[in-house]
């Protein structure tokens, strides 16, 4: 009797086990560091070619391995790290699981060169998709050198999701910092191809931020150090003008295990209570130390994820503990001017078409007499087509001799033949932006106006790694751009139309959504575009002049979309006299 159910073949069962570790090159470079950190190097070096596509080198000053092992550390399973049942229960180490390597060489080649010092000589292990090729002696001193070249050579439907090198390199640096930060007494380099990218010497936490980030970012935190019971709190938080001039990012980490906790972050936000905006994200570095005993690492493969004992009792230290700490006045500022900024979160453009959105919604509208619980879904009832919404103007235009009346510093108001037109301020002005960086982009060479006295601005890495990328298009736009050093960029011309002093807020926002924003496979151009028109835009809140608003007007209907932003949102709304009569019951 024949069966249907078959055991796999161990190189198959490897591969689907590769896709629960191995996701992308930084996910590599996750597991390769956390094993050299759990082989005790003070040292690792970390060298990529092609955003870790064509090659990943990660070299380390460790243990090492000798050959029995070394063959041992490429089976499934197999691990120096838990022994026991008992040791599932108070794990200290990263990579206990025993699949790491395992997961890598059945979807890579890869060569492990290793010594444990007790001789001149190592050894080489080559492996080629899960099947071990040779070993042999290799030199090298004490540590172990891992080479992982053409990930997903041997499942090529893996390999077509990688995005860009430039996409993965922000992945693996991403991966690189969250490592780099939890070990500041530790040495930690980046290379991209013969490039040193970044170089982070042994030191203490607060110069390891530094470092990472900025000066400036550091001079601005507040330390953490507090202990209740059997939990321990160190690092460092933003202060709330940190928060306010600078998004925020958050690195929480678990007896050093770097995690995501949307509780635990929660109650980080609540306890700096009304000094942030509900939309604002704060600052931090903090480390919990606790007994193994009370957290459950053993979640997912990832171990990103961890399970507590007590929740509860887990937000309410740290909401407690924030909130006590941001309580003292000297770290809180005694008045707050926040702005409100927009994100690109719905922008979705292909190639060199408009967004979707944009050439399906509404201008005229059939309002209820209360404001709608889905605007979308209630004014698309009574859209437009296209073809009307391009005629609009021309049937019922706005004449420069009507009045215009700002309604809540936030929205244009003015009369029309046929009834009313209510436009958003800062999306129009957006629409206007994104059409003229799209018109220098196309003309090949932008009109700068030059500056006074060029202006410095200080990069983190991230800010740079992406500099690299869109240069190019911000000089079209009208940026004149350069980089002094490592991380200063000098500003020495700014688009004409963008507000004199607004240029590093702009340039600042710019990278803050361009780096948190994945739109790779779009067109380049259109990406940089949205995103300088949504940072240089008339900001919601901003009062303007009658003939500000007159202006903003007459641009916003020379433009060829007129009624959609960049991001598909609506610009101007048409209310008919007729609508109106109808709400007060005169039809």
């Amino acid at each position: 009797m024949s069966t249907s159910i078959q055991v796999l073949p161990p190189e198959l069962v490897n591969r689907i086990a590769a896709g629960e570790v191995v996701e992308r090159p930084a996910s590599v470079l996750k597991e390769l560091l956390e094993n050299a950190i759990d082989a005790d190097a003070q040292q690792m070096e970390v060298h990529v070619q092609d955003g870790g596509r064509t090659s990943l080198k990660i070299v380390d000053d460790g243990t090492g391995m000798a050959e029995d092992d070394l063959l041992l550390s490429v089976e499934s399973h197999a691990t120096s790290k838990i022994k026991t049942n008992e040791d599932l229960e108070t794990i200290a180490t990263f990579g206990f699981r025993g699949e790491a390597l395992s997961s890598i060489a059945s979807v890579s080649i890869l060569d492990i060169l290793t010594n444990t010092g007790a001789n001149e000589t190592g050894h080489r292990l080559r492996v080629e998709g899960g099947i071990i090729r040779a070993i042999d002696p290799g030199v090298r001193e004490r540590g172990t050198t891992i080479t992982v070249r053409n990930l997903f050579f041997n499942t090529p439907a893996r390999q077509k999701f990688l995005r860009s090198p430039q996409a993965e390199m922000r992945h693996i640096n991403k991966y690189f910092r969250q490592i780099a930060l939890a070990w500041p007494e530790r040495s930690f380099q980046l290379y991209r191809g013969d490039t040193s990218l970044l170089k982070l010497p042994a030191t203490n936490l607060r110069e390891r931020i530094a470092t990472v980030f900025s000066e400036g970012v550091a001079d601005m935190l507040v330390p953490v150090e507090v202990t209740d019971g059997p939990f321990t709190l160190t690092g460092f938080v933003g202060k709330p003008q940190l928060v306010q001039s600078w998004k925020g990012e958050q690195f929480l980490y678990i007896n050093r295990r770097f995690i995501r906790n949307r509780g635990i972050n929660h109650a980080v936000m609540s306890g700096y209570g009304p000094s942030i905006d509900a939309r604002q994200t704060p600052f931090y570095v903090l480390f919990l130390d606790v007994d193994y005993d009370q957290v459950d690492v053993n979640v997912h493969p990832t171990k990103m994820e961890v399970r507590f004992q007590d929740d509860q009792k887990i937000y309410r230290f740290f909401y407690h503990a924030i909130q006590k700490l941001l309580s003292d006045p000297s770290q809180t500022p005694t008045s707050f001017t926040v702005e409100s900024t927009q994100q690109l979160a719905s922008w979705t453009p292909r190639g060199n078409a408009r967004p979707a959105q944009r050439s399906a919604g509404t201008v005229t509208m059939n309002l209820p007499l209360a404001p709608p619980e889905n605007p979308t879904e209630q004014w698309t009832q009574s859209a437009a087509s296209p073809a009307e919404i391009g005629q609009l103007p021309e049937q019922d235009p706005w004449t420069p001799e009507e009045q215009i009346w700002q309604v809540h510093n936030k929205y244009l108001l003015s009369q029309v033949k046929s009834g009313v037109v209510l436009i958003d301020q800062h999306n129009a002005h957006e629409e206007i932006l994104y059409e003229k960086a799209l018109e220098r982009i196309h003309e090949g060479a932008g009109k700068s106006q030059q500056l006074l006295f060029p202006l410095s601005i200080e990069l983190n890495f991230e800010d740079v790694l992406a500099l690299g990328e869109v240069t190019p298009t911000l000089q079209k736009i009208g940026f004149d751009l350069k980089l002094s050093g490592e991380r200063t960029l000098v500003v020495e011309g700014k688009p004409p139309e963008l507000r004199q002093g607004t240029e590093e807020r702009v340039l600042r926002g710019f990278f803050e959504s361009y780096q948190s924003n994945e739109l790779d496979g779009y067109e380049g151009f259109h990406r940089v575009a949205a995103l300088y028109a949504c940072h240089s835009a008339i900001k919601t809140g901003e009062p303007l002049q009658q003939e500000e608003m007159r202006l903003l007007v007459d641009e916003l209907f020379r433009t060829s979309s007129p009624h959609f932003c960049p991001h598909g949102r609506p610009i101007v709304i048409n209310l008919s006299l007729e609508e109106i009569d109808k709400w007060f019951l005169r039809s």
